[in-house]
């Protein structure tokens, strides 16, 4: 926030998006929900960046719904990189997190935590996420 402060840019927060969010029964529908909003205001965005894959979905869904081109006229972008990311269409493009190796370090935390072993240190383990570009973004209109 204070960088928006710095720069007298206004904070990207917008309570009627995350109140219509709460209300959403699923991840896709706050996506589609959310990114309506978004689309209807003045001046409508040109990329939607969501908070995980089926976010993304439902974002993808409204921008469709409103005659708009995924990717050339509006960029979606998740997080995640679920498995039928790359079917949608059309595929969304997203940031992929190492579930294997995040997995893993927990294993061993978990073993070293039980087995009494000293812990500290661990919790400032940063793994790398992967941007995995597909066809939902573009250059901007």
């Amino acid at each position: 926030m204070a960088r928006f402060r710095q720069r007298h840019l206004t904070p990207p927060t917008c309570p009627s998006i995350i109140s219509s969010c709460r209300k959403a029964t699923s991840a896709r529908k706050s996506g589609q929900a959310a990114a309506t909003l978004l689309l209807e205001r003045a001046q409508p965005p040109t990329a939607i960046v969501c908070n995980n894959d089926r976010m993304a979905f439902g974002a993808m869904r409204a921008v469709q719904a409103h005659g708009l081109v995924v990717g050339q006229d509006v960029s979606v972008i998740g997080f995640d990189d679920l498995p039928t990311a790359r079917y949608t269409h059309p595929p969304l493009t997203t940031i992929s997190q190492p579930i294997h190796e995040i997995g893993s370090a927990l294993f061993n935390l978990l073993v070293r935590y039980i087995n009494r072993d000293a812990v500290a240190g661990l919790a400032g383990t940063l793994f790398k996420p992967e941007l995995v570009v597909r066809q939902s973004t573009g250059f901007p209109p």
